[in-house]
């Protein structure tokens, strides 16, 4: 059919690998976030036993005193906070540098594999049905082409 676009699978499936690409680049990122706010706690390490004041489904708000004797209330939560629970009081490392980052004592940023091979996974999961759409779909574009112009003859060359 001359004039009409059959090259959408293939197009399809780029996008498809691109977002898959994307989807892959976050959650390295998810890991290496992780890993980078292991490596700064554990180069200058305070730790405080703080009072776990909310558990939110995005942030687990704690209240601590600093080495210092200041009141510190991290706005963006504590790291590793699974199984925590409101009025519960537990060990903390931070970051003396950036007492605003801290995580629950004895976690470590490997937690962080699971969660984003999980989210890798569920990409791959729904990135599969249209993949396997679009091969079909190239499959039947070449048999139409086929059946309209007819089979190339096999072994004749520039005929």
């Amino acid at each position: 059919m001359p004039g009409v676009y059959t090259g959408w699978p293939r197009r399809l499936r780029q996008l498809i690998l691109f977002l898959l690409i994307c989807l892959a680049v976050v959650c390295a990122g998810m890991v290496y976030g992780a890993w980078s706010d292991d490596r700064a706690i554990e180069s200058d390490t305070g730790r405080a036993v703080a009072a776990v004041r909310h558990v939110g489904a995005l942030r687990t708000a704690v209240d601590f005193i600093d080495e210092t004797g200041e009141f510190r209330s991290p706005p963006t939560g504590l790291l590793y906070p699974v199984g925590l629970e409101e009025g519960q009081r537990v060990r903390v490392e931070y970051d003396r540098a950036d007492p605003e980052r801290v995580r629950v004592e004895g976690r470590r940023w490997t937690l962080s594999i699971i969660p984003a091979l999980s989210i890798f996974v569920v990409g791959l999961l729904v990135a599969a049905p249209p993949w396997w759409l679009s091969i079909r779909a190239t499959r039947r574009l070449r048999e139409n082409s086929e059946t309209v112009t007819g089979p190339t003859p096999r072994g004749e060359v520039g005929m």
